[in-house]
């Protein structure tokens, strides 16, 4: 009964081989999931700052749409500040507008509108953003 047996220990380190290999595929697998929820968190970081932009140049040309139409039904209207509540922007927090009506000092009699927007006002992620157009100047009626 002298045949070749191989003994039982020559297969230890063939396990503690497979063991490492696994040890190893498991922290390049763990690398590459945490860079793609990375990349996948700055998406959506990006995505958040153009809906913000987006809405912010919105409510800008809202504000020049109402001043444009307040100065149509009274060419003396010079202004106003137009609060937006969290509930009218659908829970993406407050806006304020600022419309103003300014001499225009580069044109005699004419008028510039400006308009500042701010949009999540009180945040630490608030933005603005100001239009500004020339209009003519008042012509007696």
């Amino acid at each position: 009964m002298n045949g070749h047996r191989t003994p039982a220990r020559q297969h230890g380190p063939r396990r503690g081989l497979v063991s490492v290999a696994m040890l190893v595929g498991l922290i390049i697998l763990g690398v590459v999931a945490g860079s793609l929820l990375k990349a996948g968190l700055a998406r959506r970081s990006l995505a958040k700052m153009e809906e913000q932009r987006l809405q912010l140049e919105l409510l800008a040309d809202s504000g020049v749409g109402r001043a444009l139409a307040r100065l149509e039904a009274d060419p003396r209207y010079d202004g106003e500040t137009w609060e937006i509540s969290n509930d009218d922007l659908a829970g993406r927090g407050t806006a304020k507008l600022e419309i103003s009506i300014k001499p225009d000092p580069d044109r005699t009699g004419g008028r510039l509108l400006v308009v500042v927007a701010d949009y999540r006002v009180g945040s630490t992620n608030s933005a603005r953003q100001t239009r500004t157009l020339r209009l003519p100047p008042i012509t007696p009626s």
